[in-house]
């Protein structure tokens, strides 16, 4: 094979008879070689990532490692494997691309000290798993990158795994089909932003989309949570209808949809919990409505 480049001592690309790039690594395999050398291959050397056969993965990759130091990538492999080991789930290939780059552009923002306003606090209560992985991650990057994140970050990479998360490795992992699951919140999405409107910032819009992905994966388990209220819970989704009512329509459709299509009914701490969401992107739709209430 011949050597296209050299990422450090264990990691090269390589081109094989057949024009077929590949990106080995094996202890040594780097050392004191240069572009266009040839390099024979034994059992101590082996794929970096099986999908260096999908080309399209494979123009991305070589994009970034021309943006970021390779140094997060092999950081980034390490907490894909240990997502994998602790979830149980399979992730899109792509993942090690997408998570590197955030990596890499958020450590930027951190040694820079720019710090994001955006907090995601919902993600740690509806993925528990995916943010404790999150949490790994963290300090994952601290002992290899020697750098201390935000801990909010974590938010930030249990989204990458829940957006990435292709199969069960066993039986004991249920994931819903991403296609299925997808249409549904197009469909809410769509019946949300025709009665409310389109936010402002995308942001919100991204909650409320953790939100629904949430309420369909207890839907699809049939995970309904206990009909209870608690006397605050019920002044709070009173005041909350009482001042916007038009956001009940939204509820009302979204609690028909649910019961018609997924066969699910809503209980009423869902019900509350939706409607808080729905408040912050009517919020955002129309801010002077707040502004003249004060």
């Amino acid at each position: 094979m011949r050597i296209i480049k050299v990422f450090n001592n264990n990691v090269i690309l390589a081109e094989d008879k057949n024009h077929e790039k590949k990106i080995l690594s094996g202890k040594g395999i780097g050392y004191g070689k240069s572009k266009d050398d040839e390099i024979g291959i034994d059992n101590r050397i082996e794929l970096f990532v099986k999908e260096s056969k999908n080309p399209e993965w494979m123009h991305s990759f070589l994009n970034l490692i021309n943006e970021i130091p390779f140094e997060y990538i092999l950081v980034t492999r390490k907490i894909i494997n240990n997502a994998e080991a602790n979830l149980r789930v399979k992730f899109n290939p792509f993942l090690l691309i997408s998570l590197a780059d955030h990596i890499y552009f958020a450590i930027f923002r951190s040694k820079k000290e720019i710090r994001t306003v955006v907090t995601m606090d919902d993600v740690k209560h509806i993925y528990p798993d995916e943010y404790k992985v999150g949490i790994e991650a963290l300090k994952i990057i601290e002992k290899y990158i020697k750098i201390k994140m935000h801990i909010n970050e974590a938010n930030f990479i249990a989204i990458h795994f829940v957006e990435n998360e292709l199969y069960p490795i066993d039986k004991k992992v249920e994931l819903s089909n991403p296609i299925i699951e997808n249409e549904h919140i197009n469909n809410l999405l769509t019946i949300i932003i025709n009665n409310i409107g389109y936010p402002m910032h995308s942001i919100v819009l991204d909650r409320l989309t953790i939100h629904l992905r949430f309420l369909l994966r207890r839907s699809f388990n049939k995970n309904s949570e206990e009909d209870r209220s608690f006397e605050q819970d019920d002044n709070l989704y009173t005041d909350i209808k009482d001042k916007y009512p038009q956001l009940i329509e939204s509820e009302n459709l979204i609690t028909e949809y649910f019961n018609n299509y997924c066969s699910y009914r809503i209980s009423k701490s869902e019900k509350l919990y939706l409607l808080m969401h729905l408040h912050q992107i009517y919020e955002d739709v129309n801010p002077w409505d707040e502004k003249s209430d004060e």
